[in-house]
This record gives C-alpha cells, sequence and structure tokens, in this order.
C-alpha cells in the first residue's frame, strides 16, 4: 500500500485532505442549493469511494483520520462535478465557479506546499 498517492490519477497528493472532509463540505453546499440531490450524491460518493478504496493510505491534514481511499482533490472534485453535469448543469457550473468558496480557507493551500 502506498501513501500519499491518488488512487485515480497516481500522482502525489499535497493538499492532503480525506474524501470524507471533501464530501462534508460539498454535501453543506449542495444542500443550500439543491437539496433534493444530497441523497444522491451520498450515494454516488460512497459508490466511487467502495471503488478506491484500499490501494493508497492518507491522513487528512483537517480530521487528522487514516484513509485507505486515497483520492486528490482534483481527482474528487472532479468526479463530483461530471456526476453534477448529469444530474443539473447549471448546478455544475456553479459548482465549478464556486468551488474555492466551497472549500474554503484549504483550497488556497498552494499545490506544493506540503
Amino acid at each position: 500500500m502506498v501513501r500519499d498517492v491518488c488512487a485515480v490519477c497516481n500522482e502525489k497528493i499535497y493538499l492532503k485532505i480525506c474524501p470524507l472532509c471533501l464530501t462534508d463540505k460539498i454535501e453543506l453546499w449542495l444542500e443550500r442549493n439543491k437539496i433534493s440531490l444530497t441523497k444522491e450524491f451520498r450515494f454516488e460518493v460512497r459508490q466511487f469511494l467502495d471503488r478506491v478504496k484500499r490501494y493508497n493510505k492518507l491522513t487528512c491534514n483537517i480530521c487528522r483520520a487514516d484513509t485507505e481511499a486515497a483520492v486528490c482533490p482534483n481527482c474528487f472534485n472532479e468526479r463530483i462535478c461530471a456526476w453534477l453535469v448529469r444530474k443539473d448543469k447549471v448546478l455544475a457550473t456553479e459548482f465549478m465557479r464556486n468551488l474555492s468558496v466551497i472549500m474554503g480557507p484549504v483550497a488556497d493551500i498552494p499545490r506544493f506546499a506540503q
């Protein structure tokens, strides 16, 4: 098992945020914008994480938990955006436009800072 390498793109993860912390941030945004998609969002994330589990490890800089679903924020957000495009193109555009607001201060950390 490899540490701090994305299970999707196989690149080193510099912004170490676990999928659960990313999910929490996006879910809060989704609940404010289109609550009817929340249940489907949870199902989509669960399916995605089940496919990438057990390949790589990551220790989250936010919650400090160890996870076996190491996915970089870029790949995670790309996956969520692709799902949103299938559900609501306007909402997907809004998601991409406001990604730094949705992710909060951690999104401002330079990619190679850690």
